[in-house]
């Protein structure tokens, strides 16, 4: 199960980085480096992010780093 779990993970961050090469990686960078949970849920999860809170719990977890 473990190594499953983990498989996803290394698709999901594989998936990631073609995502950054993407037109809106500048924009996601960006965003990443300012710490803007907002604009990076936004980008990532859509303009409905805020229904599910994506941008308070990518910075809950940030901030337990």
């Amino acid at each position: 199960m473990e190594e499953a779990m983990n498989m996803c993970e290394v698709q999901h961050f594989a998936y990631f980085k073609v995502y950054l090469k993407d037109v809106t990686g500048a924009a996601m960078i960006k965003a990443m480096k300012e710490k803007n949970w907002n604009k990076i849920a936004e980008l990532y999860n859509g303009p409905d992010y805020a229904i599910n809170k994506y941008h308070t719990k990518m910075k809950n977890e940030y901030e337990k780093l």
